[in-house]
């Protein structure tokens, strides 16, 4: 248990039975941290905004590691991936925060971009992009309504330019760049 601990050794001589006690000696037991946690802004925690993660009520005198390599109270990435926080007093004791993630936005190198001549009307064909539950199309910059700008597969039927919004399950999103059609 976390505290200080007086204790003796006896010793004894196998061959002759005599024994001496050394001591007392104090041992102290140092506590380890508890409860450390982190937390993360924005939420949603999406990969390439750039996150900043804290030490909720950092402890003073303790040093605060990153799963990253980063050290301090405060860490920022716009790396996808799990982080934590490792607390170590200055006795050397240590405990680890809870896990945070920042999501992968969705693939949206698999979105068509780039200048294309159109035969009206077009089908933009987007192929299945892994976790996108929602789409969002814009013509020049200006939103298609529903239910035609929400689909996968958008008819364009001028020679204008063309983005798609992607939205995964974590909320994350990404814009495509332009598509031209000419």
């Amino acid at each position: 248990t976390v505290g200080n601990h007086d204790f003796v050794v006896t010793v004894t001589d196998v061959s002759t039975g005599c024994t001496s006690e050394v001591g007392p000696y104090t041992v102290t037991i140092n506590p380890l941290p508890t409860n450390v946690q982190i937390q993360a802004t924005p939420i949603p925690v999406c990969a390439p905004e750039l996150t900043t993660f804290n030490v909720v009520s950092p402890q003073a005198g303790y040093t605060y590691l990153w799963s990253n390599g980063a050290q301090g109270t405060m860490m920022q990435t716009s790396i996808a991936g799990e982080y934590y926080v490792t607390a170590v007093t200055p006795f050397g004791c240590s405990g680890e925060s809870n896990i945070l993630e920042i999501f992968a936005a969705p693939d949206i190198s698999l979105v068509p971009d780039g200048c294309h001549e159109r035969c009206a009307p077009d089908e933009i064909c987007l192929p299945n992009i892994p976790g996108v539950v929602s789409y969002q199309w814009f013509l020049d910059g200006n939103l298609i309504p529903a239910p035609e700008g929400t689909i996968a597969n958008y008819v364009a039927d001028s020679t204008s330019n063309y983005q798609v919004l992607l939205t995964d399950g974590n909320g994350c999103t990404a814009l495509s760049d332009a598509l031209h059609l000419t």
